[in-house]
C-alpha cells in the first residue's frame, strides 16, 4: 500500500570513511562501472548508511554494470539478519556524468533505494544521489560526515 509507504528520502549521510572507500573501490574497476551496495536504516526524511559491501561489476563494461550474484546474496543476508535495509546501490560512469543513464533508469529495480553515481569524467570525481521514486529522477543531498553528528 502506497500510503504505508516511510516519507520520500531527501537526504542520505554516509561516514567519511565509507565514502572514500566507496570512491576507492569504484576507482579499482577502471576503465569499467564499478558496483557497490550500501546498508542503513530511513530516519524520517534520512538514510543513515552502515555499512559497505564492494562488488564486482561481472559485465565487466564501462557503460553497464551487473554485481555478482553471490556479493548480493551476501549482502541481502546480512542485512535483513541486522535489520537494515538496502539504502542505497553505488555505480560509477567513467566516460558520462553522474546522472542517471537510460540504462540507469531502465534497471532501476529498487526504486526505494537511493542511487549513487560516481562521475570520472572530472577530478575529483563528481560524486551524486538520486531518487528514483518518481519519474524523472530527482537529485537528493548526499551529506558525508559521522552519524553522531548533524541535523537529527
Amino acid at each position: 500500500d502506497r500510503d504505508m509507504r516511510p516519507p520520500e528520502v531527501q537526504t542520505i549521510i554516509i561516514p567519511p570513511s565509507m565514502h572514500d572507500a566507496l570512491i576507492a573501490h569504484l576507482r579499482a574497476a577502471l576503465p569499467n562501472e564499478g558496483c557497490a551496495l550500501i546498508a542503513g536504516e530511513v530516519v524520517g526524511q534520512w538514510v543513515m548508511a552502515h555499512k559497505l559491501y564492494p562488488g564486482t561489476n561481472v559485465d565487466h563494461s564501462p557503460t553497464r554494470f551487473t554485481m555478482d550474484a553471490v556479493q548480493v546474496l551476501s549482502a541481502w543476508r546480512e542485512m535483513q539478519d541486522r535489520g537494515w535495509i538496502l539504502a542505497a546501490i553505488a555505480h560509477s560512469h567513467p566516460g558520462s556524468p553522474a546522472t542517471p543513464s537510460p540504462t540507469d533508469l531502465a534497471e532501476a529495480y529498487y526504486p526505494e533505494s537511493v542511487g549513487i553515481i560516481v562521475s570520472w569524467v572530472v577530478d575529483p570525481p563528481d560524486v551524486r544521489a538520486w531518487s528514483y521514486a518518481q519519474h524523472p529522477p530527482r537529485e537528493i543531498t548526499m551529506l558525508v560526515q559521522d552519524r553522531d553528528v548533524g541535523p537529527l
